[in-house]
């Protein structure tokens, strides 16, 4: 399990058990999302051509209502530090750093 997967999955480990949730839930829903994140095979098409299958272990599956979500567990601490009026707007997967224009 690479760096990331496994930072997500003790991140909802942590939450889950600090709100009181019974263990036995939690190890089935770290399991359900160790499944999701890893070993998934991926091939490309074009035309009648079919690439080798390729399995994939970090990332999230485009096109999944989840996958922002876990993207957005995952950059949770980000935070502007250089600036006081500097700010990080969040949605999704897409992060955009906004910042006071300095001189010209």
């Amino acid at each position: 399990m690479d760096a990331g997967v496994r930072w997500i999955v003790q991140n909802i480990k942590d939450e889950l058990a600090s709100a009181g949730s019974v263990v036995l839930r939690v190890g089935f829903l770290l399991v359900l999302l160790r499944d999701f994140l890893t070993n998934r095979p991926q091939v490309v098409r074009i035309g009648d051509n079919t690439s080798s299958t390729l399995v994939l272990s970090t990332g999230t599956p485009q096109g999944c209502v989840l996958s922002p979500a876990l993207f957005t567990l995952f950059t949770s601490d980000c935070s502007a530090i250089h600036s006081t009026n500097t700010i990080i707007v969040k949605f999704a997967d897409d992060t955009t750093i906004v910042g006071p224009h300095i001189g010209q």
